[in-house]
């Protein structure tokens, strides 16, 4: 602390020539407000920096993304604000989302690998966890989701699930070989 002193001064005429002054510390409210604003601006910036999504919907629709979703899905927050979230996840995944919502809504969280459209209308993958968001009394408001992009691990999960099936197919043809021919039966 500075050791400055923040008080609230009021003054009211009591007469024509009478002034009171009345005056209260409030230090410590002015100190806590600078606190709290510190710490909203702090995690706002945490929010806007990340290379993760920051979703807030509410009824089936966006009401907040952090900047990161231009990155990620191609288009600013003013896109997606208002969107109703249908809009980016692919037709035949409408069922699992719907029970995700389901899931959200009955207080629970989830935590899924999937698809979503971007503002371009390619599909990308996505590593999403989802839970109820409550406002500041409490409240239950709609929900809150942090989206990871995925694309890269799924590309490498399946590049190793070729690998793995090109080798058993070399075991396969190797077995075979050595089953069926004269030298691999002399061995």
């Amino acid at each position: 602390s500075d050791g400055a002193r923040r008080y609230d001064l009021r003054a009211t005429r009591a007469g024509a020539d009478l002034l009171v002054v009345t005056w209260r510390d409030v230090t410590e409210r002015s100190q806590a407000a600078q606190r709290i604003a510190d710490a909203e601006r702090r995690y706002r910036l945490i929010a806007e920096n990340s290379g993760d999504v920051i979703l807030h919907g509410r009824d089936g629709r966006v009401v907040w993304v952090s900047p990161s979703v231009e990155e990620v899905l191609g288009a600013p927050p003013e896109h997606w604000v208002g969107q109703e979230l249908r809009v980016s996840i692919p037709a035949e995944d409408l069922a699992a989302h719907e029970d995700r919502v389901l899931t959200v809504a009955a207080g629970g969280t989830v935590h899924r690998r999937l698809q979503l459209v971007g503002a371009d209308g390619a599909t990308r993958w996505i590593d999403a966890r989802s839970k109820p968001f409550y406002d500041a009394a409490g409240r239950p408001d709609g929900f809150i989701s942090v989206l990871r992009p995925a694309d890269r691990d799924v590309a490498i999960e399946q590049e190793v699930e070729e690998a793995r099936r090109q080798q058993g197919l070399a075991d396969a043809c190797f077995r075979r070989s050595m089953d069926n021919a004269a030298v691999g039966m002399a061995l």
